[in-house]
C-alpha cells in the first residue's frame, strides 16, 4: 500500500467509486441494479447512498456511534485493556495485539457497549438490512436459483462471524506510519462508514493503491465496519483450490494478520489472490 502522506490533497490520486442509491435498490430500479452489478464486477468497492427516507436513520445512529467511540478510545490504555479478552475475535485490540471474546456472551461486553445496547442493536440491525438487501439484489441480478440464493448462506439464526467493528487509527506522527496492512476483508460484504482520509483501494486497471476522499491524517481517524459473513459451516473453494469452511477461512485469515510480512508472502490468504491476476479464486 502507498505510504504517501495526503497533506497536499490536490496532488493525491483518488479512487473513483460508483454511488449506488439504496432507495432505488429497494424499489428494484433496473438501471440502479445494473450499476450495482457493474461496480461489483469491476472496481469492487462502491459508495452506498443511504440518505433517502428508507435508511436515513442509520446515518443518525452513525453520529451517535462516533460519540461513543471517541469517549471510549480517549480513555487511558489501562482502562481499555480491561476489555482485552486474549483472542483475536472481539473486544479491545490495542495496536499490534489481537483481543476478543468467545461465545458472544454479553457479560464480557465492554461497559461502554452495555450502557448503549439499544444504539448498538439498532445500528447492527439496520446495517444488516442494508447488506442483506444488497446481497439479495445481486443474487436476483445473477439469476441465482432460489435454493442457492446468497441469503440462504447468511441465515440470521445460524452461527457466523458476522460482526461490528469500531476502529480508531491514531493520527500519523511520521510519514512511515501505516494503519493496516494490505488485505481483502473477511466475508461477503463490508458496510464501511468512514469520513476521514486514510482508506485505500486497489485499482483493477493499474493494480495500484488509490486513496478514497476524506480528511487529513493529522487527527485520529475513526471508522465503523459491519462485516456480513457466511454461516460458519458454509464451505467453498479457497485460492489454492481446496475446500474450506467459512469459519476456518476466517480464523486462518485473522491469524495471518499477526504474521510477519515474510510469512504473509508465503500464502495467498491475505489478499485472496487479488494481487495475482493470473489465478482465480475467492477474494474475501
Amino acid at each position: 500500500m502507498s505510504r504517501t502522506s495526503p497533506h497536499k490533497l490536490s496532488q493525491i490520486k483518488t479512487a473513483r467509486l460508483e454511488p449506488i442509491d439504496f432507495a432505488k435498490l429497494l424499489a428494484r430500479d433496473e438501471s440502479e441494479i445494473a450499476k450495482l452489478l457493474s461496480a461489483c464486477s469491476t472496481t469492487g468497492p462502491f459508495y452506498v447512498d443511504i440518505q433517502g427516507q428508507s435508511a436515513r436513520c442509520l446515518l443518525e445512529d452513525e453520529e451517535n456511534m462516533y460519540k461513543v467511540m471517541e469517549a471510549y478510545f480517549d480513555q487511558p490504555l489501562e482502562v481499555k485493556m480491561q476489555d482485552d479478552r486474549g483472542t483475536y475475535k472481539r473486544g479491545y485490540k490495542p495496536p499490534g495485539i489481537f483481543a476478543g471474546v468467545k461465545d458472544n456472551r454479553s457479560s464480557l461486553l465492554p461497559a461502554a457497549v452495555k450502557i448503549q445496547m439499544r444504539l448498538f442493536d439498532d445500528f447492527i440491525s439496520k446495517a444488516h438490512i442494508v447488506t442483506m438487501t444488497i446481497m439479495s439484489t445481486l443474487a436476483n441480478a445473477l439469476h441465482a436459483d432460489s435454493s442457492d440464493h446468497f441469503e440462504q448462506h447468511h441465515r440470521d439464526k445460524g452461527d457466523s462471524n458476522t460482526t461490528l467493528v469500531l476502529l480508531r487509527y491514531p493520527k500519523d506522527v511520521n510519514s512511515s506510519c501505516v494503519g493496516h496492512n494490505q488485505h481483502t476483508d473477511i466475508g461477503s460484504l463490508t458496510l464501511l462508514f468512514s469520513r476521514q482520509w486514510g482508506l485505500q483501494i486497489m485499482s483493477p486497471e493499474t493494480h495500484e493503491w488509490d486513496f478514497t476522499n476524506g480528511g487529513t491524517p493529522t487527527e485520529n481517524r475513526y471508522s465503523i465496519a459491519y462485516f456480513l459473513r457466511l454461516g460458519s459451516d458454509v464451505t467453498y473453494e479457497d485460492p489454492e483450490g481446496l475446500p474450506v469452511s467459512a469459519k476456518q477461512w476466517h480464523d486462518n485469515k485473522c491469524q495471518t494478520f499477526a504474521d510477519t510480512h515474510e510469512q504473509q508472502a508465503k500464502n495467498s490468504i491475505l489478499m485472496g489472490e487479488m494481487d495475482n491476476t493470473n489465478r482465480q479464486g475467492i477474494a474475501v
